[in-house]
């Protein structure tokens, strides 16, 4: 009987395998080579990606590609406003994440949640937390999600917010057939389950990859197509 797998489900357990012995760390450390199908793809190495211990990013691991202090400001704007336009609410943000590292990004397989080349693989998306005094901790975003998009008042005051923030889309506006959100409109299926995730649009993420033109032409790609998910995920397939 004879069993067909693809190039990255050998790479993956070639991978497996060296971690299990302890091997793949001392490849690293002593700049051997990246694991790969022995003669054919051997992995990326070059200024696109960053290497932190086992796992590999898209520029900074804390911030991806996006610019140095952006989504701090933002997170801090998010909040201010929401007092500002929903004081009772009593809302506290707190990161939940801005990068995830390339293997979580390329492939959200077992993760129904998750979207395979996500945004956050490169920066540009950020996840928050919203404490409220009026529903409590944000501790699980299954649970939570749903309570904070069943308040109206919340959600208009994070409409109006991004409002100043155009090149962004909000997780709420997800399955409502629009980028954008009107007062009075409601988050529903994924909207709901992404009420906590914001990101840059499709059409904005190509700036942020033209600095690396030199990098993308090496692997076959180039930034004016990187404007979707898909296209995300097929890079950082070949990066890994």
């Amino acid at each position: 009987m004879t069993i067909l797998i693809s190039e990255k489900e050998l790479r993956q357990q070639i991978r497996e395998a060296l971690q299990k012995e302890g091997l793949f760390s001392k490849m690293r450390s002593s700049g051997e080579g990246k694991v790969g199908v022995i003669g054919k793809n051997k992995g990326y190495e070059g200024p696109l990606v960053t290497v932190k211990g086992q796992e590999k990013y898209i520029g900074d691991p804390i911030i991806g590609l996006s610019d140095s202090g952006f989504w701090e400001g933002f997170r801090k704007a998010l909040e201010e406003h929401i007092k500002k336009d929903y004081p009772g609410i009593g809302i506290e943000i707190e990161d939940l994440g801005i990068t995830r590292d390339l293997a979580q990004a390329a492939n959200a397989e077992g993760k129904p949640d998750r979207v395979s080349g996500s945004k956050h693989g490169c920066g540009l998306a950020q996840d928050v937390k919203m404490h409220t005094k009026e529903y409590g901790r944000y501790d699980s975003y299954k649970k939570m999600n749903p309570v904070l998009a069943n308040d109206q008042k919340l959600v208009d005051a994070i409409i109006g917010f991004m409002k100043e923030y155009p090149d962004l889309r909000w997780g709420g506006s997800f399955d409502s057939g629009s980028d954008v959100l009107k007062k009075g409109d409601k988050p529903r299926g994924l909207g709901i389950t992404e009420f906590h995730h914001f990101e840059f649009k499709g059409s904005k993420m190509p700036a942020f990859f033209s600095k690396h033109e030199s990098e993308l032409e090496k692997l076959g790609m180039k930034s004016s197509e990187l404007t979707s998910t898909t296209k995300l995920g097929e890079l950082y397939n070949k990066l890994l």
